[in-house]
């Protein structure tokens, strides 16, 4: 079972650990505001290597860039305190199916990381175990058409059981957030068939034998789920806001 405790910062982002280890699951996350221009970060382009930047710039639409380059910022910012580094010292390599590892110079047996993000927010977990992944998603409008691309005949069923068009869209998100921490959890993203395996159909904080889910709204209209590997013990989870004013600094 998965325990959630919030910490919400008010001006700084909290870029530390649990007693300054890496003892349990830390979710950070960050809200972007309508407002941000890509003009207003790009002093944070140095925390991008030569292929991020390739990355970065293959983006032809602002709002990604903005969502790219923060989720780095945070990511690294996050990792460097772990790690004793300048943030933009933190580098990555990805295995066979596009996930990000640290390099193994800098890589610990017990620091492990998944970062997603959605229109506007950024959400991001530090674990010390490798199967751990994290989805958030925008609920504000119907995604059902690509139900039968995705899910498995019960899930589908699942859905369409639901008396409202709210109902329908939170059970639609809350398995689609779960498949896709999954597939992220396990190393392999779509490579991994999202058909090819189901996920608990309701309840926040459930286990399927396999994983640990927890599935929650960080704001109204905004869903997040993580997925861990399940443990024989209880396993933690602190929740940090992170404020957007101290990215952009």
């Amino acid at each position: 079972m998965i325990v959630c405790t919030s910490e919400y910062g008010e001006k700084h982002p909290k870029w530390s650990f649990n007693n300054g280890k890496n003892t349990g699951l830390n979710l950070y996350w960050l809200q972007i505001p309508d407002h941000i221009t890509i003009s207003e970060i790009q002093h944070n382009l140095h925390y991008l290597d030569d292929d991020e930047r390739k990355t970065y710039e293959a983006y032809r639409v602002e709002e990604k860039r903005i969502e790219f380059l923060l989720g780095r910022v945070l990511l690294k910012n996050l990792l460097g305190v772990r790690l004793g580094l300048q943030p933009e010292q933190v580098r990555f390599i990805k295995n066979a199916y596009g996930r990000p590892y640290l390099i193994p110079s800098q890589a610990q047996p017990d620091l492990f990381f998944n970062l997603s993000h959605t229109r506007g927010v950024i959400t991001c977990v530090i674990a010390p175990w490798d199967k751990v992944g994290i989805d958030v998603e925008r609920t504000d409008h119907d995604a059902s058409d690509v139900m039968r691309m995705v899910f498995v005949e019960k899930e589908i069923e699942f859905v369409n059981s639901q008396w409202t068009s709210d109902a329908k869209r939170q059970a639609f998100y809350r398995i689609w957030t779960r498949k896709e921490a999954v597939m992220k959890a396990e190393g392999k993203g779509f490579s991994l068939p999202p058909k090819s395996f189901t996920v608990p159909l309701e309840g926040e904080c459930v286990s399927d034998g396999k994983y640990e889910y927890v599935t929650y709204f960080l704001l109204p209209d905004c869903l997040c789920s993580l997925v861990v590997e399940k443990l024989d013990s209880e396993i933690s989870c602190n929740e940090s806001f992170v404020s957007i004013e101290a990215m952009i600094i």
